[in-house]
Order: structure tokens, then C-alpha cells, then sequence
């Protein structure tokens, strides 16, 4: 898989990709995604999307945005086409911002994954982040289990 900067050009793909990959959510009163949601969040200062192409069709992507001295950075969004997922390709997109954070100032980075997404859960874990809160309740109704990684 090839890991390239968010090109407005990918948000078709990836608009897909995340009304699927988060329809569970989207249901319970999350707001859907649009085509022009990638390249807005792509716009704001701090913020980086990666965008994994594999055989020249995006299948995924990550939504990092920075943090400064007190406020740590956080991973926002996360997802893999299904047809792609258990071959390594979250991950990837997870080590690509990771390897930029490690150049920020904040000491942190922190995400947040459902208790019941064993995929997140087992990327959080392999990659050295540590749990460090369970939110009850915090999202949509349903708990959070808040990931943290400290430099």
C-alpha cells in the first residue's frame, strides 16, 4: 500500500469508505460524511489526512490533528475499507502519523475506539498506546475507551 497526502481528488473514495466503515455510528446520530467533508477537514490549520492506495483505488485513510504544548494530539478517524481490512493497511496508516507526531511538540497523542472494535483495540496495543480512560456513556450513548502514546 502507497500512503499519500489527502488530495481533494480522493474524497469521493474516502467519503464512501467512512459512511460504511461508520454506519453503526452514523446511525446512533453520528453526522454523516459528504464529499466535501475530507477536503474541509483537510482546510483547518493542525490538521493531516493520509490516504492509503492500494492497486490505484484509495482504500482508507487517517485524520490526525496536531496539538500544542498542553493539548496533546489526537487521531480522529481511522478506517479501512472492509474489503481490505486483515492485511495490515490500518496499521500502516497509523505508523504514517505517528511518524509525523514524533516531530510535534505535544508529548502525547490520544484516540478514542469503541470497546467492541477489537481491530482498533489490537492496533492501540501493537503499537504501544495504553489505555486511559473508560468514558461511559461519552459518545452517542455508548462507552469509549480513550487510547494514549507518550513520546
Amino acid at each position: 500500500m502507497e500512503i499519500l497526502d489527502f488530495h481533494p481528488d480522493h474524497g469521493k473514495s474516502l467519503y464512501a469508505i467512512a459512511n460504511d466503515v461508520f454506519k453503526d455510528e452514523i446511525q446512533r446520530g453520528m453526522t454523516s460524511f459528504d464529499e466535501d467533508y475530507f477536503k474541509r477537514r483537510a482546510e483547518r490549520p493542525g490538521t493531516h489526512i493520509w490516504v492509503g492506495v492500494f492497486g490505484g483505488k484509495a482504500i482508507g485513510f487517517i485524520v490526525l490533528t496536531e496539538g500544542g504544548e498542553e493539548v496533546p494530539s489526537q487521531i480522529h478517524l481511522l478506517a479501512v475499507d472492509r474489503r481490505y481490512r486483515g492485511r495490515g493497511f490500518g496499521k500502516m496508516l497509523m505508523r504514517r502519523a505517528l511518524d509525523y507526531w514524533i516531530g510535534l511538540l505535544p508529548l502525547k497523542i490520544k484516540l478514542g475506539t469503541r470497546p467492541w472494535n477489537k481491530d482498533m483495540r489490537k492496533i492501540c496495543v501493537d503499537l504501544g498506546f495504553v489505555p486511559e480512560a473508560y468514558l461511559k456513556m461519552e459518545y452517542l450513548g455508548e462507552d469509549l475507551v480513550q487510547y494514549a502514546l507518550f513520546k
